[in-house]
């Protein structure tokens, strides 16, 4: 429970992630999908305002669980792998150590349920490899198929699977009816989803090509195994890094080569398809099991080594993983784990937005909205806007886009983060009145962005939304 504990008393330090903010305004608005993400992760969102109202410690209780409930999992997957309890009691403790798998239980985000759902498909996969019971297909496509209402990257788990098991002595497993079975229920569980892509025009693939332009570059690609390392803390390779060997090449982990299979085929897939490094951490995750399993097998001395290199592991990541340094000295911090600054300064943004919504005449303000460049600005505005007197904010970023264009009175706005000479083509008036600033002076992703009044649309709403729209 030591990682629960840290990450409800130290974990809420800073503030709500742009993310959280994002996901508690979908929460208000619940629907089977959005542009960005699958259901999931809004309605726990919307859940925790429910149960704990406006709370970040009540928001931070869910993720929290999931990280307790991967180190369970991996325990699990260890033991289910032939691991003693020393292998379960190693691999769960690094994971518990290294960013990979304890900063998504500090904030509530779609990878934060996605290990959870990873690691019970992984359990059981291993269980059917083990036992033969290939009655688990179903229980396999039970959780994939919620998985997939949470992110989408659940389809690389079915394929790396698929290809794992035929690449190994197990592929039989494939032609049994229950597989189809399972492939059936997953479908049927996320179908809601499915139909909410379908009436929308499918916008999961301009999303990802959106992304894949920003991620899939050379440079990206070529960062994104050095960056698991990060993640990973370097010295827990010591750990992990032998896993692959025992699930490729040990005669004792033959019934398992369906999972080396999987590791090769997710990391390859992931890579070169523009995925970030976290996105690997499920085959961590099946590494470290693994690879708990060869160190519990040698001597003191070597076992001792990688108790160490775990430890080392925590220690050296512990500034850029978790938040236990004031915001002021964040600034190197955030140049290498940019999530915390997105967690800082949103209250004083508003504050901001607030003053210059004053700025405007009060016959101005009968007709005025905010509009933002992103979903975190207006994610604080619907959060901390009505305290301060702000109107409704509106934004063309991702599925905010679709929630509608300002009402057809509107003839003002208080814009932040979006560029002077982009206004200019929709009003008359662009005037800038500020310039967003944080206490602590991090230049995080809103520090420096302007704070505009414009004034008297050139043409209607339903001309300027559509150029206002952007996915990423």
């Amino acid at each position: 429970m030591a990682l629960f504990a840290t990450a409800m008393l130290v974990g809420t330090r800073y503030g709500y992630h742009r993310d959280e903010l994002y996901f508690m305004a979908c929460g208000q608005r619940l629907a089977w999908g959005y542009v960005d993400q699958p259901p999931f992760t809004p309605a726990v969102a919307r859940l925790a305002s429910e149960v704990f109202g406006n709370s970040l410690p009540g928001l931070r209780v869910f993720p929290a669980l999931a990280g307790v409930a991967v180190l369970v999992l991996l325990a699990l997957l260890v033991r289910e792998l032939g691991g003693g309890r020393r292998a379960q009691l190693l691999a769960a403790g690094t994971a518990a150590l290294i960013p990979l798998f304890h900063t998504p239980a500090m904030v509530l985000s779609t990878t934060t349920f996605d290990l959870v759902v990873w690691g019970a498909c992984l359990v059981l996969a291993a269980r059917m490899l083990r036992t033969g019971d290939d009655r688990l297909w179903l229980a396999i496509g039970a959780v994939a198929g919620v998985g997939l209402l949470n992110k989408h990257a659940v389809v690389f788990l079915v394929l790396g699977l698929v290809a794992g098991l035929l690449m190994s002595s197990k592929r039989s497993l494939l032609l049994r009816p229950t597989a189809l079975a399972g492939g059936v229920l997953a479908l049927a569980i996320w179908a809601p989803n499915l139909w909410w892509q379908a009436r929308h025009g499918w916008p999961v693939f301009e999303m990802s090509e959106a992304l894949q332009a920003k991620n899939a570059s050379a440079l990206g690609i070529l960062l994104c195994l050095p960056g698991v390392l990060v993640l990973a803390g370097v010295t827990s390779v010591v750990i992990w890094g032998p896993g692959l060997w025992w699930l490729v090449r040990a005669r004792d982990a033959a019934s398992f080569r369906a999972l080396g299979g999987l590791a090769l085929v997710v990391t390859v897939s992931m890579t070169f398809l523009g995925g970030k490094s976290y996105y690997l951490a499920p085959v961590v995750f099946v590494l470290l099991a693994a690879g708990a399993i060869v160190i519990e097998r040698q001597d003191a001395v070597l076992r001792r080594v990688a108790v160490a290199a775990a430890v080392a592991a925590g220690v050296f990541t512990l500034p850029f993983s978790v938040p236990i340094l004031p915001a002021d000295a964040l600034g190197p911090v955030i140049s290498v784990n940019a999530e915390f600054g997105e967690m800082y300064g949103w209250p004083e943004l508003t504050d901001q937005l607030a003053d210059a919504y004053r700025r405007l005449a009060p016959a101005e303000r009968a007709h005025a909205v905010v509009l933002t460049a992103n979903y975190g600005e207006h994610g604080a505005v619907v959060h901390y806007g009505g305290g301060r007197g702000l109107p409704e904010p509106y934004s063309g970023h991702n599925d905010l886009w679709w929630w509608g264009p300002p009402p057809a009175t509107t003839t003002a706005v208080v814009a932040v983060g979006l560029p002077p000479e982009t206004l200019s083509q929709h009003f008359r008036s662009v005037e800038v009145v500020g310039f967003v600033t944080n206490p602590a002076g991090l230049d995080n992703e809103e520090a420096g962005q302007p704070i505009v009044l414009a004034r008297g649309p050139l043409a209607g709403w339903d001309v300027i939304w559509p150029a206002l729209r952007r996915y990423g």
